[in-house]
């Protein structure tokens, strides 16, 4: 049986879920897959979650980190997992429920991928059970990435497993030996986007693919760690601009580049201006990323793969 890391992100449970984080851990301790560990990362709580979480589960390890990685503190969870050999790791965010058979049909299904890196659940929302929250990540021309089938009923949901552009953050599934190729979580990218990057990294980087498991069900409460929406909306205007820089050819990247500096209107005049001096005075480090990114590239047509495998339309 493959040895199987479950990684949850904690950041103050108890403020921004409620007792929703405690009853994520009781989901995943609760899967039939039984040679599973469950490791929570702490991103230096200031409220009482730990204490609940040691109380509740004496069992379960906690890395406490010193300060708060957002959630790039997934890369804590990786290392481990790499150090002590486990064969595949979840990723998930501390406001996910699990059904009792995902860990198993995650294992059964990447038995069967060997080619997958990445593989992404079929995502509902918790509040409402008949609603899809996510098939996985696709984007279009101007780098706006969005959870695709978002909010389609899930009676209307005609999709089969398969390929997909990118694997949610909320809650995905890696072979661990892929971080040997594609590295980690981009810390630069704080929170949004960090998922698709390393979604990108593993396309560009490697042979592996990502998939979408549409027998792998669980239940997101979504948006629940974000109380601020004009953060949350600079977090993800910043980091399409930075994703489009380090990742897009150049011919779409101008065009993109173009649309976003005109089109900001989702977040404050103060914010914007903000957004705009980081990723000026960021620029030789994205652009430093970019060189190293198509130096490493094994893919070449990322066109092609965006056409074939996300929103992206063709011209």
């Amino acid at each position: 049986m493959d040895k199987v890391l479950a990684v949850v992100l904690n950041y103050n449970g108890v403020f921004f879920t409620r007792d929703l984080f405690l009853k994520c851990i009781k989901s995943l301790k609760e899967q039939s897959y039984k040679d599973l560990k469950i490791v929570v990362v702490d991103n230096c709580s200031t409220d009482y979650s730990i204490k609940l979480i040691k109380h509740n589960f004496p069992e379960i390890d906690i890395i406490q980190l010193s300060k708060n990685h957002k959630t790039c503190a997934y890369n804590f969870g990786l290392k481990y997992a790499l150090k002590n050999g486990y064969k595949y790791t979840l990723l998930s965010n501390n406001d996910i429920i699990f059904k009792s058979d995902f860990v198993e049909s995650m294992v059964y299904f990447a038995d069967k991928f060997k080619d997958g890196g990445i593989f992404t659940p079929k995502i509902l929302f918790l509040d409402n059970r008949t609603k899809v929250n996510s098939t996985g990540l696709i984007i279009n021309r101007t780098g706006y990435a969005y959870d695709r089938d978002f909010g389609k009923d899930l009676n209307d949901l005609k999709r089969d497993s398969g390929e997909v552009t990118g694997g949610s953050g909320a809650s995905m599934f890696v072979r661990t030996d892929v971080v040997k190729n594609v590295g980690y979580y981009e810390k630069f990218y704080s929170a949004y986007y960090e998922d698709l990057d390393f979604s990108f990294k593993l396309r560009r980087f490697s042979n592996f693919k990502i998939y979408y498991n549409d027998s792998a069900i669980c239940y997101h409460k979504f948006s629940s760690s974000w109380k601020n929406k004009k953060v949350k909306d600079f977090y993800m205007n910043r980091n399409r601009i930075y994703f489009v820089i380090i990742h897009f050819p150049l011919n779409y990247l101008i065009k993109s580049i173009k649309y976003l500096i005109v089109n900001q209107k989702n977040i404050s005049k103060e914010l914007n201006y903000i957004m705009y001096i980081e990723t000026i005075l960021n620029l030789p480090f994205l652009l430093l990323k970019r060189i190293k990114f198509l130096k490493l590239s094994k893919s070449k047509n990322i066109i092609e793969f965006l056409e074939n495998y996300s929103g992206y339309p063709k011209s």
